[in-house]
């Protein structure tokens, strides 16, 4: 079969060379397929679209030469598509973006870590997506000791080195030892594994004052995502492909992928990156179990739950056969000379490009046989057509494919692949409950007026139920699933709150709407029926209390604007604490920070000065620990006085 190349703009470029330029979009489909099923390949039962039921599964490339095929048609389909798409693309957030946070995992009482170490003083852990999966950052706890990587030139993605404090006194914590490389950290027993630049490093941090290093592995690819799950870490790497050297692929010392061992979807992505989700032991630093799917840089999301990795990426559309489709339906538009040529050129195998280029040929030669003013008429009548089709078709236009790579004791294998309308904010976007995949997608581009949708998928990631249409003209700025609902902000101009009820699984429903000014990037769950938005209003950052007990009439509690233009929470969840203890959220900002108190409103109960933006909070027993640049601001939380600093 001849895998289809994402072509050029057939219509606009005839149109363009025929009495005057019109800025029409390209009309993909997937391109029709002589192959028999290979009776191995993962294929989704249901693909939740509007009409597409040919979304691939994913296989193996059988060989060198057709990896290099693949990646080198699907990135000349990927350059036009994105041309033609307008528009910047959705780039993942990664684990440095604003995502959200169960509340038991957000500093609160449920949330400490090993405690033990500082007598039965509370300790935070880091705030992270799923309850028991751990996830890298700059502050790491192990019992009373506490390690930061301080912030090098580069800020909060560069670090010169790593502190280790004693906090058995929580009043007064000290600076007992250092580790000369810093990175992100991940804490298992008695090992510090750190994710520097270019490498991954193990440490031995039994005796915390004196780390010892235990194993590097050098790294060739950027981490999409890191996890501690069940003692193991997971690793997903992307590694640009490189098409002089393409195989074997090899992110990371010891592990090394030949072209044969890499899936792909046969619905054809951009190709520009490969990702490996790879199994390590914390203690020894072996690699396990490996493997590789080509992906879309710009589109791809991550998530991981306690069952599998799920990995997103962008299914490139076809444009030949929607082009030809749209313009044989025009006729009472094209004369019958125009429409015989185009189902003959229907009955051709020709490639994506050399069957646009035959549609420009057919589609100039009609306008040409129009007289001027005929022609002016064509031309707008055509534009008219097109941009109904258009949207009658969105979300078959714009598609996510997704994967599960299921994870069994640092064994990884594929193990269900489906496709949803539209494109997922970042991997916080999904959610995995009760064995359902439920994700949130803006359907958006080729000019039509954006929506979005929020689709449950079943164990074979099979569509079964689906909510579509929130946020007319809108993207999704944030999404938060608790449990039988999701909350999700879209924004163009004001903050749309929406309220879905995924109760029934196969009957998801919007229950409550809610507007207001400016929008919310982070939504946290504070208390049973209290959701707090952290984000934007004019430029400055704005923090907003929803009341949800009534679900079909949200309402907001509170809202505060606050007189700071940055927030750390803007840009990774892990600047965000919550002490349930005390009742308080500690917001950072660009000069220290603010605790704010949330069971009557939204009461600003301290504000804490540092010199440096406030980048991380925990807190030890009734300690707010504030690290801000070379400065840790040690808190009383029982009458918020300034304790003590620490130099960092």
């Amino acid at each position: 079969m001849r895998r289809s190349v994402s072509g050029a703009i057939a219509i606009a470029v005839v149109l363009a060379t025929v009495g005057g330029a019109i800025a029409l979009d390209p009309f993909p489909v997937s391109p029709p397929s002589n192959e028999q099923p290979d009776p191995d390949r993962v294929t989704p039962t249901d693909l939740g679209g509007t009409g597409d039921s040919t979304a691939a599964g994913l296989v193996q490339f059988e060989s060198a030469a057709q990896f290099e095929e693949y990646v080198r048609e699907s990135r000349d389909g990927m350059r036009l598509y994105l041309r033609s798409a307008g528009g910047s693309p959705t780039v993942e957030q990664t684990a440095e973006a604003a995502t959200q946070t169960p509340p038991q995992e957000a500093g609160g009482d449920d949330a400490g870590g090993d405690g033990g170490g500082a007598g039965d003083a509370r300790v935070s852990d880091t705030n992270v997506q799923e309850v028991g999966i751990d996830e890298p950052d700059i502050l790491k706890t192990r019992g009373s000791t506490v390690f930061y990587a301080k912030a090098g030139r580069h800020g909060e993605y560069g670090h010169d080195e790593v502190r280790v404090l004693n906090a058995s006194d929580p009043a007064a914590p000290s600076v007992v030892g250092e580790v000369d490389e810093s990175g992100r950290m991940l804490i298992a027993g008695d090992t510090l594994v750190l994710f520097a630049d270019h490498e991954i490093q193990g440490y031995d941090v039994s005796a915390p004052q004196d780390p010892e290093q235990r194993w590097e592995r050098d790294l060739e690819a950027r981490i999409q995502a890191a996890r501690l799950l069940n003692g193991s870490i997971y690793l997903v790497l992307r590694k640009g492909v490189d098409l002089d050297q393409p195989c074997p692929i090899e992110p990371m010392e010891g592990v090394a992928q030949e072209c044969t061992d890499v899936y792909h979807p046969e619905r054809p992505t951009d190709a520009q990156a490969t990702y490996t989700t790879v199994s390590i032991d914390p203690d020894s630093g072996d690699v396990g179990d490996a493997v590789s799917i080509v992906g879309s840089r710009q589109y791809t999301a991550t998530y991981v739950s306690e069952n599998g990795v799920y990995l997103t990426y962008a299914t490139t559309p076809s444009r030949a056969n929607l082009t030809t489709d749209f313009l044989l339906e025009q006729d009472d538009l094209l004369d019958e000379r125009a429409l015989e040529r185009l189902r003959e050129l229907r009955s051709y195998d020709l490639s994506d490009e050399a069957t646009l280029t035959e549609i420009r040929v057919i589609v100039r030669d009609w306008l040409a046989r129009l007289d001027e003013d005929e022609r002016a008429d064509a031309r707008e009548s055509l534009e008219e057509r097109r941009t109904a089709y258009f949207e009658e078709r969105k979300r078959d236009l714009v598609r996510t494919g997704i994967v599960r790579i299921d994870v069994d004791e640092g064994d990884l294998a594929v193990g269900a692949v489906g496709s949803v309308p539209g494109r997922p904010l970042d991997q916080f976007s999904m959610d995995e409950y009760e064995g359902r995949l439920r994700i949130a997608t803006t359907v958006s581009g080729f000019g039509t007026e954006s929506e979005n949708d929020l689709y449950v998928l079943g164990s074979n990631l099979s569509v079964v139920g689906a909510v579509q249409g929130m946020g007319l003209d809108e993207r999704i700025y944030s999404v938060r699933f608790m449990d039988e609902e999701a909350y999700v902000v879209t924004f163009r101009r004001i903050d749309p709150f929406h309220v879905v009820d995924l109760s029934n699984p196969r009957d998801p429903t919007v229950q409550g709407k809610l507007k207001l000014p400016g929008f919310s990037s982070y939504l946290h769950p504070v208390a049973e029926d209290r959701i707090m938005g952290i984000g934007e209003e004019d430029g400055q950052v704005k923090v907003v209390l929803f009341d949800v007990s009534t679900p079909t009439d949200p309402t907001v509690a509170d809202a505060t604007v606050l007189d700071d233009r940055w927030s750390a929470i803007s840009r990774t969840h892990h600047a965000f604490l919550q002490d349930r203890k005390h009742g308080i959220v500690f917001i950072p900002g660009r000069e220290g920070g603010y605790v704010f108190g949330y069971e009557d409103g939204l009461d600003r109960v301290a504000t804490i000065d540092t010199e440096d933006p406030a980048r991380r909070a925990m807190y030890v027993g009734d300690y707010l620990y504030v690290f801000a640049g070379d400065e840790l601001v040690v808190v009383d939380e029982t009458d918020w006085s300034r304790e003590t600093t620490v130099a960092l």
